[in-house]
């Protein structure tokens, strides 16, 4: 089973006419309300690809948190460990301009805090079930135990982190990591280069791992310790690319949960995120068999470009 333990949001997106000057008015097309959040969207990537899920984080006692949950059971999603905390839920607002490029408001509610004493792993055993953990950086050093927790369990460790992310705590969690999936943005930040392949090697030497860094539609780049690799986007037509990167984690850990070799577990990770592009909000979320069919319609994307790091 594939555990998540990280961020779920009530999302309230909005497709507009474009973006206004100030004290300019610009037009919704189209609004509509899903579950959101980076652990929830992988959740329910993986969940659609017939994995086995559990989100082991929190959720508010309000009505949003309540929302939530039905979504979640409705989609498969064990909740027996989910906590409800008297604390809001956290809400996104999303606006998509015609390009499908996104803006977020996020009011964060209960992961305003790092740490709750009640969402310790070790105040149940609530690891050794699990094949896969994914985190996202939520409760910071709460995400901490947990992953040190599975370390100790040998549970592989999938992470996602925002861009943005400067907690004090980040680079001990990147070093836990067995999967970090960062986006270029971050990973520039922390290795000061621009360039994919640069970037994946210089955070594999730093933190240790399989480090996996995307770039949209430009593809991705990942070093697991002894070469370095370039592997192209699936070209589609973006409607909502609103959780794409979400949709790669959870495809992955879905993928590792079906024992794929590294290189199939990111091509199908790759394919249901471009998948997801092509519908609203989680329409575009596809089984195992679509996106299975999706790769067999596109064998000649898989432009890998490679580099032995022991030949260097």
């Amino acid at each position: 089973m594939i555990g998540g333990f990280g961020g779920c949001a009530l999302d309230k997106i909005a497709h507009i006419t474009g973006w206004p000057r100030q004290e300019e008015t610009s037009y919704i097309k189209e609004r509509f309300t899903v579950p959101g959040g980076m652990t929830l969207n992988a959740l329910l990537a993986a969940s659609r690809l017939g994995s086995p899920v559990s989100y082991r984080g929190a959720l508010g006692l309000d009505e949003e948190g309540g929302f939530l949950l039905d979504c979640l059971n409705a989609e498969g999603v064990d909740t027996a460990n989910t906590r409800r905390l008297n604390l809001p839920t956290p809400l996104s607002l999303i606006l998509t301009d015609p390009e499908g490029k996104r803006t977020i408001f996020h009011q964060r509610g209960l992961r305003d805090r790092d740490y709750y004493p009640e969402m310790s792993p070790a105040d149940r055993d609530r690891i050794e079930s699990l094949t896969v953990l994914l985190l996202d950086g939520s409760w910071m050093r709460n995400a901490v135990e947990w992953a040190e927790e599975a370390k100790a369990r040998k549970v592989p460790v999938v992470l996602d982190l925002s861009p943005n992310n400067s907690h004090p705590l980040r680079d001990k969690l990147l070093s836990l990591a067995d999967y970090p999936i960062l986006s270029g943005a971050l990973a520039q930040r922390l290795t000061g280069s621009s360039n994919g392949l640069e970037q994946a090697e210089r955070l594999q030497k730093t933190y240790g791992g399989v480090c996996v860094v995307t770039n949209g539609g430009k593809g991705l780049s990942y070093c697991d310790g002894e070469r370095v690799r370039h592997l192209d986007a699936f070209p589609v037509q973006a409607v909502d690319t609103n959780g794409a990167g979400d949709t790669m984690h959870g495809a992955f850990a879905a993928a590792l949960t079906r024992k794929d070799n590294l290189e199939e577990s990111l091509k199908l990770a790759m394919a249901a995120s471009a998948l997801k592009c092509t519908g609203k909000g989680h329409e575009g979320l596809p089984d195992l068999m679509e996106a299975e069919a999706f790769m067999r319609e596109h064998p000649n994307r898989q432009d890998w470009a490679d580099t032995n790091i022991n030949n260097q």
